[in-house]
């Protein structure tokens, strides 16, 4: 487009070269009362002939600085986003390394409350065989009180039961706790896989 109009200037003024080619000089100057423009003058006749020709429109001077600003102001929209794609990654990432020191804390404090109740289970275990062994020897001593006998193997029974009772609730507690730290190790597998 600025080619076909230049082009189209140069024509003109050729063919105002050739109508006035007595002229003993051509001025170019800024035209009465006109925006940018080319004056010829014949200056052997001192008869000054004027041919106007506007060119204001060959190259729109706003039009291009408007187009610069939108450049611009285009270039700071992006550049901001740019900074606050880079201000939610790394809120992302600190969120993400928190909620993993989370689930590390949370799955240690686990680990550490199963192996409490795996040594009171174990204790448990160890007084059940205790009584176990108490009420085997009460029943071989052949004590002649049978009544008192019976009263102690009774109560040995009840102490079994309870404590069979507790080592049950034991091992139900040390399932769950189990299944949960199974599932936390899963959750911070995940995130560890998402923050590298």
């Amino acid at each position: 487009m600025m080619f076909r109009r230049t082009a189209f200037t140069v024509g003109l003024l050729a063919l105002a070269s050739s109508m006035y080619s007595h002229a003993e000089k051509v001025e170019w100057s800024q035209g009465s009362g006109q925006s940018d423009g080319i004056v010829v003058s014949d200056g052997a006749n001192n008869n000054a002939r004027t041919a106007y020709l506007s060119i204001s429109s060959a190259i729109s001077v706003p039009a291009i600085k408007k187009t610069q600003e939108e450049v611009s102001t285009l270039k700071r929209e992006l550049a901001e986003v740019q900074r606050n794609a880079e201000e939610m990654k790394r809120q992302l990432s600190t969120q993400q390394n928190q909620a993993a020191s989370g689930l590390k804390d949370s799955s240690a404090n686990l680990s550490k409350e199963i192996d409490d109740l795996k040594r009171e289970n174990q204790s448990l275990k160890s007084a059940l065989d205790d009584v176990k062994r108490q009420q085997s020897q009460t029943a071989s001593s052949g004590s002649s009180n049978s009544s008192n006998v019976s009263r102690e193997m009774d109560g040995l029974k009840r102490s079994v039961e309870e404590l069979s009772r507790e080592n049950d609730k034991l091992s139900s507690s040390n399932d769950r706790l189990s299944q949960r730290l199974n599932d936390m190790d899963r959750s911070l597998s995940s995130l560890e896989s998402k923050v590298k």
